[in-house]
């Protein structure tokens, strides 16, 4: 019959004061903590370099804001859905300015991130790219139920080659529109 050995917890020790065992440790980067060294930020226990005051507002949104950002995003990207319309429709072209949908973009980006309280998550980027991209697309497929008579001459007169230009060009729109807004809302965090 085989003994059963006893088990030994290691306690681990605060990082600044290798004398002082601690059961605490920092929410965010997990080193342990002694009481004197806990520090209490807006969403728990940190250490002293996590609880910097330039990080503290990029680090931490509150989350009922988040909400609300992707929402007036949302009613932002409409709003420029509605101007690249209007700049193709002038224009007659189903594409929409790769200009204008850059810049469409880094707003939506921008507003997107200011408005959840400056912080940076997989949810914030990911709707940022999302409504970035979409809002080209839609200003094409717009303009083509816009204007369906235009679409049928183009193909007539100069076959489907004019057509895949102008597909390859909305595709090119919302990519730069998706980047656009990839690019704000990463590089501000």
């Amino acid at each position: 019959m085989s003994e059963e050995r006893p088990t030994i917890e290691i306690v681990p020790t605060c990082y600044r004061h290798p004398n002082r065992e601690t059961w605490l440790s920092c929410g965010r980067c997990g080193r342990p903590l002694c009481p004197d060294c806990a520090k209490h930020g807006p969403v728990g226990i940190r250490c002293a370099e996590c609880l910097r005051p330039g990080r503290i507002s990029i680090a931490f949104g509150a989350p009922e804001h988040v909400g609300l950002a992707f929402g007036i995003g949302i009613g932002e990207a409409l709003l420029w859905v509605v101007v690249l319309i209007l700049s193709g429709f002038f224009a007659e072209t189903f594409a929409p300015n790769l200009l204008l949908s850059g810049l469409a973009g880094g707003l939506v980006g921008w507003t997107i991130w200011r408005i959840s309280g400056r912080t940076w998550s997989i949810a914030t980027l990911r709707w940022a790219v999302i409504l970035g991209a979409c809002m080209p697309i839609i200003a094409s497929v717009a303009l083509g139920l816009m204007m369906p008579s235009l679409m049928v001459e183009l193909e007539l007169s100069l076959g489907p080659m004019p057509m895949l230009i102008l597909l390859i060009r909305a595709i090119v729109a919302a990519a730069i529109s998706g980047f656009s807004a990839w690019l704000v809302v990463k590089r501000r965090a």
